[in-house]
This record gives structure tokens, C-alpha cells and sequence, in this order.
């Protein structure tokens, strides 16, 4: 039932708003709660090249209950570059710091070992657009290569891996004005690892999870800020038997230094 829920959100789901914020992913936990507040400028009068950065936070419940508040869950950062060279073509380039607890998957669910893992993260993405009247549709590919350490003796388990994304994203306007949009996207995780000190091969390349997400999101008049609601259903696992809910709250100031003269 998940994979054929799965299948038909990636065929019916495929720009979104430049600015938008994906929550993290998660793992060994039912419902978690992610807030993040971001900054979206454009470099160039013509906006063909961003910057985009936020901070998020998340918290989490344990896989038994729904407290969202109860255990902490990760805190990012992170900023990209990006430009839109074409029509229907644009790239980015970015850089993420993350630190994110772990937690057991059975009774009592405290943390694993390490229970705190640090994360530097570099990553690219290649995205192909197109658009008719009020619907927007992008399709990107992303690698990402993550670095992770811990301020414990443990190391973890894989050190460095190399993981492959490819999203289906769209963003249906609801009005003329365009203050009112709705967003779905649909994304598939691929990964593989190297070992630490103890095992140093890799790990073979390996289906890891999908996430499924839609989002309101409203841009005020009198000033310069989106606020995005949504939620997103993060499914791990070959056999997809993880099934963990997000409620997502996010805040972007959009050009916050806008050039009065409008010059590159």
C-alpha cells in the first residue's frame, strides 16, 4: 500500500518557490516537529543568482507516542548558492552543518552509540524547469558528500558517505497576486558509505528512503516574508516499514539587502 502511495505521488507530483525549506530527515521516531527561519537574496537585478541560507530545528517524539516535544532532534544550518542560467536550467552549490541525535529503535528508545553525531555536508544539484499558466514543475538531481564526526571516542559507523537525490517537485499558485500556493514534492534517497577505522569498505549502493511533502505557503504584502506550513511523510526502508510524520513551520525574508538602485 506505501509503495503504490509512493508511485502515484511521483507521478502526479514534480518550480517550487526558490526559497522553499525541506525539513530534515529523521529516523526511530512517529511525529516530529521542525521549525526553520531563512533568508532568500538575490545577487543580480534579473535574480538569476541567490543565496539562499536558514537555521531549522527539529524535535521528536519516541516510536511509541505522539509528544513531538519530547526528545531534541537536530539543528541545521545551511546555505547554497544558485543560478538559473537557462530558461529551464539552474544549478546550485551549498554547504550544511548539522548535529543530530539517534536514538535506539526499541524499549527504553535512549540514544545509540554515539548519541549525538556532527555532520559537515557539501552538496550540488542539477534541476530542469518548466511552467504552464499557474502550475511550476521542477525535476533535480543532488549529490551530496557528508563528512560525520562526534566529540565522543566512538566513531560512527560510516564516517563519510555519498548519497544521490532526485525530486519531483511542483508549486500551484492559488490566485492571481500569487500570495497563495500550494507545494508537493516527492523525493528518493540513495546512499552508500565508507567504513570507520574498524571496516574501511564501502558499503554497496542502496535505496535508503523516500519523502512525500506538501506545503501552503503565503507571501505577505506589506513586507518582504513567506511563511510555509506543510507536512511531510518520511518513509524508510526498502520495505518502507518506518513511517515517520513532520509538521513543518517555516519563515523566509526575502532580499532583506535589496539593492534601492536595482543594479547588478
Amino acid at each position: 500500500m506505501k509503495k503504490n502511495r509512493l508511485l502515484l505521488w511521483f507521478i502526479l507530483t514534480g518550480v517550487s518557490v526558490n526559497a522553499q525549506i525541506t525539513p530534515a530527515g529523521f529516523d526511530h521516531t512517529r511525529l516530529v516537529g521542525w521549525e526553520a527561519v531563512g533568508i532568500h537574496q538575490a545577487l543580480t537585478s534579473s535574480g538569476d543568482k541567490t543565496i539562499f541560507a536558514y537555521i531549522g530545528i527539529g524535535t521528536e517524539s519516541r516510536p511509541d507516542d505522539f509528544n513531538l516535544l519530547e526528545r531534541p532532534g537536530i539543528f541545521v544550518s545551511d546555505q547554497k548558492f544558485q543560478h538559473r542560467f537557462h530558461p529551464h536550467f539552474k544549478y546550485n552549490i551549498g554547504l550544511s552543518y548539522r548535529s543530530q541525535h539517534h536514538y535506539a529503535g526499541q524499549l527504553p528508545y535512549e540514544h545509540e552509540s554515539p548519541g549525538k553525531v556532527n555532520e559537515i555536508r557539501t552538496y550540488s544539484t542539477l534541476a530542469w524547469i518548466t511552467s504552464l499558466k499557474k502550475l511550476k514543475w521542477e525535476i533535480s538531481f543532488k549529490e551530496e558528500w557528508r563528512n560525520f564526526f562526534t566529540t565522543e571516542n566512538e566513531e560512527p559507523q560510516y564516517p563519510i558517505k555519498l548519497r544521490s537525490r532526485l525530486k519531483s517537485k511542483w508549486k500551484w499558485s492559488l490566485d492571481q497576486q500569487k500570495k497563495h500556493s500550494l507545494i508537493f514534492q516527492t523525493e528518493v534517497l540513495f546512499s552508500l558509505g565508507k567504513g570507520n577505522s574498524m571496516d574501511t569498505t564501502w558499503s554497496k549502493f542502496h535505496y535508503t528512503d523516500c519523502r512525500l511533502s506538501a506545503f501552503y505557503t503565503y507571501t505577505f504584502d506589506k513586507h518582504p516574508l513567506v511563511l510555509e506550513i506543510g507536512y511531510m511523510n518520511e518513509l524508510r526502508g526498502v520495505e518502507m516499514n518506518e513511517d515517520i510524520s513532520v509538521i513543518a513551520v517555516n519563515l523566509i525574508w526575502i532580499n532583506p539587502f535589496k539593492n534601492k538602485k536595482n543594479e547588478d
